[in-house]
């Protein structure tokens, strides 16, 4: 039965897991990661960093069926990106990206499997994107 529209709020267990999948997708390609996990601004990490990677939630939707099996459905999730430049102190790059996550079967942590699917494509959509390469290979050339 429909019960109209949800307003979703994340969970501090969705900010930690997906900033540990930002950071594994980032060390998994090759690319030197600073800091600990869950805290990529402390400010003893990002005064070593030349850049600093932000990520902010534009967009998100689910459609999700609840049970007392867990949950499935899909979500999807719009994220703006943000590169700042330590050194110049500015925000040389922005860029969108977007992701998917599906369930077919119920799965009792549904919830958090489907926006960490969704966030995780939207990371490799970020990855593949032309302006956010260029920019780590000029910054590794010149770093």
């Amino acid at each position: 039965m429909d019960q109209g529209a949800l307003h979703w709020k994340g969970t501090e267990n969705f900010i930690r897991e997906s900033t540990n999948h930002v950071r594994k997708k980032l060390e998994e390609y090759g690319y030197l990661v600073l800091g600990k996990a869950y805290s990529p601004f402390n400010d003893e990490y990002s005064n070593q960093s030349d850049l600093l990677l932000g990520g902010k939630l534009i967009d998100v939707q689910a459609n999700a069926c609840y049970s007392t099996k867990g949950v499935k459905g899909e979500a999807y999730v719009k994220v703006e990106w943000e590169v700042y430049d330590n050194r110049t102190k500015r925000i040389i790059l922005t860029l969108s990206t977007e992701g998917y996550g599906s369930l077919q079967e119920f799965d009792k942590f549904g919830d958090t499997v489907l926006f960490i699917q969704a966030f995780d494509m939207a990371i490799d959509n970020l990855l593949a994107t032309k302006s956010f390469y260029n920019l780590l290979i000029k910054e590794n050339k010149n770093g």
